[in-house]
């Protein structure tokens, strides 16, 4: 039986503080609406970094579509889809009627 060596651990840290360290980019808008939302996603920040993640905006177009990504723990969770259906989407159509759809980046 082959047993894979184990990883040089600084250079597993190394990777790691890397791929942790990147920040998004920012967000791709400009306009009342566009602060509004990221006043409103603030809002849900403080419960999704709870659980290790993150909810991301990432655009609202000229069309009103607002594209929005999870990442760190919320990118993997089984229940991402009904968190966003129910709560981000829900909320932000519900609170923005000017909103024609709210997109999940995965």
């Amino acid at each position: 039986m082959w047993i894979a060596p184990a990883p040089d651990q600084q250079a597993m840290n190394g990777f790691l503080r890397r791929l942790w360290s990147r920040t998004p980019p920012p967000p791709r808008g400009s306009g009342p609406l566009f602060e509004a939302i990221i006043a409103a996603l603030a809002e849900v920040q403080d419960y999704a970094r709870s659980h290790g993640g993150e909810i991301v905006l990432v655009e609202v177009t000229d069309q009103n579509v607002v594209k929005v990504r999870f990442q760190g723990a919320c990118a993997g969770c089984p229940l991402a889809g009904v968190t966003f259906r129910l709560g981000i989407e829900k909320e932000l159509m519900s609170r923005f009627p000017e909103i024609r759809k709210v997109q999940l980046l995965l």
